[in-house]
């Protein structure tokens, strides 16, 4: 049964380019790395801010280098960075214990690095993101794979959710079988909406990097808070990072 699952849910990531993964963490450690993400807005939104108009949505980024330090009195806000708590450790670990991990290990391998590690708020009133990828199709490009996991329940379309493009993430998608990046004019062109998932506590998107997504805008009355993790297949020579066998047996 378990071999029947992992073979579906990765073969529908290939063929997608996003999938939701239910239940992908305990609740417990959802809720204490919740509770640390909100302190430490709070302590980065009192730091100066830049100068660009706001958004309304505020990235909280972690290293991803093994023995980091964070700076104990940052003066502003851009050298606000975290370190692997306990509590983030202890989701990162619980996340990818289960069929996740086991995902991200047939796709990227053991070894593959932790790039990014950023907990995403949106604020009511915030504006909805330009369509988007996060990276570019390449042969020589090492796949890169997103987890985004729901700290709390998102489940109305006026919280902003993630809004995606699925089959948008590889070549094969187009009828030229060039991989490409959004435009105004391939947008206008697409025959479907985006489409959202409903994500309870726990929930989680794995997204390959290049597929067509955007933050929605959150015209609720609640903030709307994801960790985004994501992973990237290991290159020869590449500077240090985490890996996924630091959080997987």
């Amino acid at each position: 049964c378990t071999s029947r699952l992992m073979s579906r849910t990765e073969h529908e990531l290939d063929l997608q380019g996003v999938f939701v993964q239910t239940s992908a963490c305990t609740k417990d450690v959802i809720e204490l790395c919740y509770a640390e993400v909100q302190e430490n807005l709070e302590k980065m939104l009192s730091l100066p801010q830049p100068l660009n108009k706001p958004t309304g949505r505020h990235f909280l980024p972690f290293s991803t280098s093994p023995g980091f330090t964070a700076v104990t009195q940052p003066e502003h806000s851009r050298d606000f960075v975290m370190e692997i708590s306990p509590a983030v450790d202890a989701t990162l670990r619980s996340l990818l214990a289960g069929d996740t991990g086991t995902i991200l290990t047939n796709a990227l391998g053991k070894d593959a690095q932790l790039t990014g590690l950023t907990a995403i708020i949106s604020d009511p009133g915030a504006m909805a993101q330009a369509m988007h990828s996060d990276s570019g199709w390449g042969d020589s490009q090492p796949r890169l794979i997103t987890i985004f996991l729901a700290l709390h329940d998102i489940l109305d379309k006026d919280m902003g959710p993630t809004h995606f493009f699925p089959k948008t993430h590889a070549p094969h998608c187009f009828a030229d079988l060039r991989w490409k990046h959004p435009t105004d004019q391939l947008l206008s062109q697409m025959d479907d909406e985006p489409v959202w998932f409903p994500l309870k506590a726990g929930d989680a998107v794995l997204m390959d990097s290049t597929t067509w997504h955007c933050g929605g805008a959150n015209t609720s009355k609640c903030k709307r808070t994801l960790l985004s993790v994501s992973f990237e297949a290991a290159r020869e020579g590449e500077v240090q990072k985490l890996q996924l066998s630091d959080f997987v047996c």
